[in-house]
């Protein structure tokens, strides 16, 4: 049984009363849709909206965006590249790949793992929604405030408050990074400067982001991506609860309809 997807909306108030227990209050807010007007296949659309492929990642059964998925398969088959992610490459390519990928839906056949890599970038930094929306960069900030032997744990239960689609592209983009760094010596991307360069694009794009925020932010997508395979994996305590609070909800319902 897939626990995550079956018991999402359960498993995220259970997560933020956990969060609760470490310390940290925040209202549990549910997360804006942004309605999008132009019409496009690829760039600038919500994560819900796109053309989806199922795959298995680790022992989950998740389900992300193909295009994500065929740019970090393009990516994969050589992750030796110096300065992967890195460097940006030409802005007009970039621009004209990301018009040729709206208009056909596939990557072109010409493009490099620089480009791809700059393309994969620009694709996150402009979701409708951010992967991690500013309305639950709160609750990651917090926890990464907390004891040492706190942090771990509060982010990976901070995941939980997210969408469940995003949830999904977190698991998987962060496993895909960690593997990206494991060939540093080449690419010269270790964890620190994975983070660096990938942080700004999943947390939600402000005009003025100070040193402070940027460096918190570079710290928690370190984390996760070191923490990348305990992603999206629901917690024993957590599951333990699931029935109770379930049944729970349900009397209430009934109670309400009485």
């Amino acid at each position: 049984m897939d626990v995550l997807k079956n018991n999402c909306e359960s498993i995220r108030i259970l997560a933020s009363r956990e969060l609760n227990k470490h310390g940290i209050n925040l209202k549990l807010k549910n997360l804006p849709r942004k309605k999008i007007s132009v019409k496009r296949t690829c760039y600038g659309v919500a994560i819900r909206n796109l053309d989806m492929v199922d795959m298995i990642l680790g022992k989950n059964k998740i389900t992300i965006p193909k295009i994500f998925y065929n740019l970090c398969t393009f990516i994969g088959s050589d992750m030796n590249v110096e300065g992967i992610f890195r460097i940006e490459g030409s802005k007009i390519k970039q621009k004209n790949t990301i018009k040729y990928i709206d208009k056909q839906c596939r990557i072109p056949d010409d493009i490099s793992i620089i480009e791809a890599g700059a393309v994969l970038k620009a694709f996150i930094r402009n979701l409708p929604d951010a992967l991690i929306h500013q309305d639950y960069e709160r609750w990651f900030v917090e926890a990464a405030k907390l004891p040492e032997d706190h942090i771990v744990e509060a982010l990976l239960l901070a995941v939980f408050l997210l969408p469940l689609e995003h949830i999904y592209l977190l698991m998987y983009f962060m496993q895909f990074f960690q593997e990206i760094t494991t060939h540093s010596s080449t690419n010269k991307m270790d964890l620190h400067n994975m983070a660096i360069v990938i942080s700004p694009n999943i947390f939600e794009q402000t005009n003025k982001v100070s040193a402070e925020t940027s460096s918190i932010r570079c710290d928690i997508t370190k984390i996760m991506m070191q923490h990348a395979k305990e992603i999206g994996c629901v917690p024993e305590k957590i599951i333990q609860k699931l029935d109770d609070f379930d049944t729970l909800q349900a009397q209430k319902k009934c109670r309400f309809f009485w």
